[in-house]
């Protein structure tokens, strides 16, 4: 597992050139300001280029998400996985648990569930602490996500009770269990690199 942060000096706006269709697809420009800043109190710009794109609005809006991006997504992680990666490709968003990081508390295979009594027999332990709120993702053989809240119950357990209704994990369904609404983090996938042996790969996100 791997992490960098960038810490760039951002700009106050793009100087972006094109070839503007509503001028007869004449070379133009246009300068997409960043928060705060106008052509008032601007001086410090970076030139970019979106090529193909042709229409103005597109422009600007394409501007101000390379804004964002910049000021918001400047952390990059890449680790390594096995044929985990064949689900996802280059600009999916995904939903990740890994423990170096400690995003979410356990992860691991569903080992059984029982419909009647609603549990589901996982494979990792699952550390609980009473007075806390506690949920399983799973991904299905078909792709499908889905979350279920779990009955807290105080200490590292593999039998999980579900509460609510829903749909219950087949055996061999990944899971990842963590506080509720904490048992991921959403990450956008920016490159599989590093294909090895055994269907092995390197995510970047």
């Amino acid at each position: 597992f791997k992490s960098t942060r960038a810490y760039p000096e951002m700009p106050h706006g793009w100087r972006v050139t094109f070839n503007n269709e509503e001028a007869e697809y004449q070379a133009d420009e246009i300068i997409v300001y960043a928060d705060g800043y106008d052509e008032s109190n601007a001086d410090l710009f970076e030139g970019i280029e979106f090529p193909g794109v042709t229409d103005p609005k597109q422009i600007i809006r394409l501007g101000r998400q390379y804004y964002a991006d910049a000021l918001l997504c400047r952390e990059e992680y890449s680790f390594e996985v096995d044929f985990e990666h064949l689900v996802c490709t280059r600009g999916d968003r995904i939903k990740c648990a890994h423990p170096v990081t400690m995003w979410g508390l356990a992860q691991g295979r569903v080992k059984s569930s029982d419909p009647d009594e609603q549990v589901v027999v996982v494979d990792n332990p699952c550390p609980m602490i009473a007075g806390k709120s506690y949920s399983i993702r799973w991904r299905d053989d078909e792709n499908n996500q889905h979350v279920r809240p779990v009955v807290t119950d105080e200490g590292d357990q593999t039998e999980l009770s579900l509460s609510d209704s829903g749909s219950l994990p087949s055996k061999g369904d990944v899971f990842a269990f963590g506080e509720t609404n904490e048992e991921t983090v959403d990450l956008v996938v920016k490159g599989i690199v590093d294909r090895g042996e055994f269907l092995s790969a390197r995510l970047i996100c």
